[in-house]
């Protein structure tokens, strides 16, 4: 019938969705994958670009990246050292008289896409003085738990795009004024959030993100 494709083609655009940017590898982002992407990205960049010209400005030549679980597998490497701008490497003193390395900041995944303070990273720097900084971060060491924990945000992750589209797919329908394709959608939702937050409550480390 006319509804019946009326619904079969709503859902199938639902599917595609709409693209608002296509990347290298061919894969499609929404609007809203890329738009918060793009935020989260310049942001970082701009951050970044400024702790540059601190350190250039006062001759600092130490950075220290901070961290945190569940990083991705290249910034997983990089974060919790110290790296020396110049490229050098050695030892340097925290203001405790603690002997830190330090790494030359080509040695890191810096300027890769996937890596430290790359697209989406949610990684900083920070000058580093010898003699009056204290370390505040540490290098990962147990890099299996930190891989663990990331491929479970990955899943979370996916399962909450699934909730996103059939909300969408609720909204069609409601902006149609299609009830009974709406209940059937809404049916569908409340299975999907349903195996979102039972996925989340099985893992200590995650955390349902409702926005």
């Amino acid at each position: 019938s006319r509804q019946q494709a009326l619904r079969n083609t709503i859902r199938q655009f639902n599917e595609a969705g709409i693209t608002g940017f296509v990347d290298k590898r061919g894969r499609n982002w929404t609007p809203e994958a890329y738009v918060n992407m793009s935020m989260r990205t310049t942001a970082g960049n701009v951050a970044d670009e400024v702790q540059t010209a601190r350190c250039k400005d006062y001759g600092i030549n130490l950075i220290a990246i901070d961290e945190h679980s569940g990083a991705r597998p290249k910034c997983a490497k990089d974060q919790g050292k110290i790296f020396d701008l110049n490229n050098g490497s050695g030892y340097t003193e925290d203001l405790r008289g603690k002997k830190i390395r330090y790494h030359p900041w080509n040695s890191s995944s810096y300027g890769e896409p996937d890596g430290i303070l790359g697209i989406n990273c949610g990684h900083h720097k920070f000058p580093f003085v010898p003699g009056v900084n204290v370390q505040r971060y540490f290098p990962t060491d147990d890099l299996d738990a930190n891989n663990r924990l990331y491929k479970q945000t990955q899943v979370q992750r996916a399962l909450e795009r699934d909730v996103r589209k059939q909300k969408r797919e609720c909204m069609l329908y409601d902006e149609l004024g299609d009830t009974e394709a709406f209940e059937e959608a809404a049916v569908k939702l409340k299975a999907k959030e349903a195996k979102l937050k039972g996925y989340v409550d099985q893992h200590d480390n995650l955390h349902r993100r409702k926005d």
